[in-house]
């Protein structure tokens, strides 16, 4: 029995429940959760507001209405627009979530059934050095190094975006400071833990004198675009991958940098150190080997427990202050 108060919540009740969370807890996948109630509201809200600053002008269907055979017509329907299997259970996950929050509140009685679809292998892409060469040059400007600073650490897009100037450690020789180690802050990493410090040296010192170079002082940021931070830029990424002819996923450079590392003959904890992966289990879910190459093999010099100093004949393109 549905009493008059289960009645009154709509879906913009359930969004606002759950992107209140995300917000409260500080959620990393906040901006992914707003994505995806977007998508819902196209089905269950109001089909105006569907940009990502627009304002909802009702408050869409009630909650009571959302039920399976609606939710299963809303599956149908982006499949129809060409959603993958994976997509879309990451969108009904994020209603299935809201609901469950309603019913701990005691605004909702029950959970609508949601079903989850068979979701394809996961994608194991890599890039390949000619490849990312390619692909390097179609980039535009602002993003050159900070995609080849993502393909040589396998760090994360938002780590990456992240990375400031008071995460720059610096030696100095002479009358100079010289960048010589970069670390995140736990505040910023996805495990919430902070990550050990990366000795820069080689290609990897070049991107961060370079970036020291076009410092912006009114930009805390080591990457930046004319002063803001590197936002999402899966549409450059796209244009650049048309262009070269190279079909790449952001996440390829991370898996990419992660066989890189171990293919220049860097241990795999070190190299999970400077990935942030916590278990090995990449190595085995990519089929990551260690054949070695060379072409990959700097900061081999990377010590578990201290920073070590870059050595002279590592300095190139060094910046004065």
């Amino acid at each position: 029995m549905v009493g008059p108060a289960e009645e009154k919540v709509r879906f913009e009740d359930l969004a606002d429940g759950v992107l209140n969370e995300y917000r409260l807890k500080g959620y990393r996948s906040l901006e992914a959760a707003e994505i995806h109630i977007r998508k819902l509201r196209t089905f269950f809200g109001d089909r105006q507001a569907t940009m990502k600053h627009s304002v909802p002008v009702h408050k869409g269907d009630r909650a009571i209405d959302i039920t399976p055979d609606r939710i299963q017509a809303f599956m149908l329907a982006r499949q129809g627009e060409g959603a993958s299997n994976a997509t879309i259970n990451r969108e009904t996950s994020v209603l299935q979530h809201a609901f469950n929050l309603m019913v701990k509140a005691g605004r909702l009685s029950r959970v609508p059934h949601i079903p989850k679809l068979d979701e394809a292998p996961p994608r194991q892409g890599f890039v390949e050095p000619d490849e990312f060469h390619m692909l390097h040059e179609a980039l535009p400007d602002y993003l050159k190094d900070p995609v080849r600073f993502l393909y040589l650490t396998a760090w994360r897009r938002n780590e990456m975006a992240s990375l400031e100037w008071r995460d720059v450690e610096f030696d100095r020789r002479g009358n100079d400071l010289v960048p010589s180690a970069i670390r995140l802050r736990a505040e910023n990493s996805k495990n919430k833990e902070a990550r050990r410090p990366l000795v820069l040296a080689g290609e990897l010192f070049n991107l961060i004198a370079r970036a020291l170079r076009n410092r912006r002082l009114d930009c805390p940021f080591v990457f930046h675009d004319n002063g803001q931070s590197i936002g999402d830029f899966r549409k450059a990424r796209a244009n650049a991958s048309r262009e070269s002819g190279v079909s790449v996923l952001v996440h390829d450079l991370r898996r990419s940098g992660v066989r890189n590392m171990v293919r220049s003959n860097i241990p795999e904890r070190v190299a999970m150190a400077i990935s942030g992966h916590k278990t090995r289990s990449v190595f085995d879910r990519y089929n990551i080997d260690r054949c070695v190459d060379p072409v990959f093999a700097f900061c081999r010099e990377l010590e578990e427990s201290r920073i070590q100093p870059v050595r002279d004949n590592q300095i190139k393109d060094v910046v004065f202050f």
